[in-house]
């Protein structure tokens, strides 16, 4: 992954992570189940392109993202760290 995260190493700056999501109205509640207990991962997590030629992982086009969790169904939101700011 290209760039550096903001925050404690390579660790998600999680107040800063929610501080984007709250101001855009996102988190707030579950959108599944109204639940408002959203949680954002401490980890990154990569989101991989797939090969056109053979459906086999790109290992070279990770995007970076962020977790949000709903801790009442599991529900699972991702967004782009870079977009956040947190890389």
């Amino acid at each position: 992954m290209r760039g550096q995260a903001r925050g404690s190493g390579t660790d998600v700056d999680v107040q800063a992570a929610r501080k984007w999501l709250q101001a855009r109205g996102v988190g707030q509640a579950c959108p599944v189940c109204s639940g408002t207990d959203m949680k954002v991962s401490k980890d990154f997590f990569v989101a991989l392109g797939i090969q056109a030629q053979n459906g086999a992982p790109d290992l070279g086009s990770g995007s970076p993202m962020v977790r949000l969790r709903c801790a009442s169904c599991g529900h699972i939101l991702f967004f782009h760290a870079r977009q956040m700011g947190l890389i």
